[in-house]
């Protein structure tokens, strides 16, 4: 039997070494460069972009200001996908996936096959974001309500939007859940109280009290309204009491706070004058009161 024999060539195994891990080096170096070139793209595209947004805030007409601040936030998510996007797909292709063609359907397919197991949502939610804009259902700066959530626009991206509450709070909800939105008017929010008073006292002196109770917190917070409060009378008859309305063109964002400072300064003006805000509990006169088998409360 004739035995075969193999030799080892020790420097052709370590040139392959070596070469694949020069190979290897270089292929990192140009990834990295690769996602480094592109955070500078997004960077330069951002630089613009806030420019322009700052000149818009500049602008007399506000309406068109936040349309063009909320494109801008659109327009500045779309770059950073679209960037990444490319920067993944030269990723792949320098590590031997192979043309950018090519790299481009089988992340397209890989993208399928996300898509249906599970990632509909993210799709969605772009889509949405799209819509939002094009549609111009609202823009940054408007004051909103969608679902529970109700504060200011900050940003809109392809994905999610972002509103901050009156309390400070940052929420973000996906574009794709938003189902309805309530958007307040940009001048103002009409905010509206209404004080019960006991049925003995003066309309016109009620009147005369609400009037200066609200006009010295316009005069006071002036920032805080469009026009002066107005006392509007009485709104409704109740059990104990006779309601009057009061209403005032509130600044957006300020109207729960102007609620809350006129029903704290009208119940002190009220009390000034010796007059008790009405409960919501009728009182009875017992003395008065008759039983059914005729007996009186006394």
């Amino acid at each position: 039997m004739q035995m075969v024999t193999y030799s080892l060539d020790w420097k052709e195994v370590l040139s392959g070494i070596t070469g694949g891990a020069t190979t290897a080096m270089i292929n990192l170096i140009v990834i990295v460069l690769i996602f480094v070139l592109a955070g500078l793209i997004i960077n330069r595209f951002s630089y613009h972009i806030n420019k322009v947004i700052e000149r818009s805030r500049n602008s007399t007409d506000d309406v068109k200001s936040k349309q063009i601040i909320t494109t801008m936030t659109i327009v500045r998510s779309v770059i950073r996908y679209l960037v990444y996007f490319l920067a993944v797909i030269l990723a792949l292709n320098q590590i031997g996936f192979g043309t950018a063609v090519n790299n481009l359907l089988i992340t397209a397919g890989i993208g399928g096959l996300i898509i249906s197991t599970g990632a509909q949502s993210i799709v969605s939610d772009m889509l949405a974001g799209l819509f939002l804009v094009f549609e111009r259902q609202f823009s940054v700066g408007d004051y909103v309500k969608i679902g529970d959530y109700e504060g200011t626009i900050t940003a809109v991206t392809m994905r999610v939007t972002h509103i901050r509450d009156i309390t400070g709070r940052s929420i973000i909800i996906p574009n794709g859940q938003i189902k309805s939105v309530i958007r307040y008017e940009t001048d103002y929010i009409l905010s509206s109280i209404e004080v019960p008073v006991p049925y003995e006292y003066p309309n016109e002196m009620i009147h005369s009290i609400l009037t200066r109770a609200a006009e010295s917190y316009w005069e006071k917070h002036p920032e805080n309204f469009r026009e002066k409060p107005e006392v509007k009378g009485i709104s409704s008859y109740g059990s104990n009491c006779v309601n009057i309305l009061i209403t005032a063109k509130a600044t957006p964002s300020k109207h729960y706070q102007v609620e809350r400072d006129l029903r704290s300064l009208i119940k002190e003006e009220l009390e000034k004058e010796g007059i008790a805000i009405a409960h919501g509990k009728p009182v009875i006169n017992t003395k008065d009161y008759v039983t059914a088998d005729g007996k009186t409360g006394d």
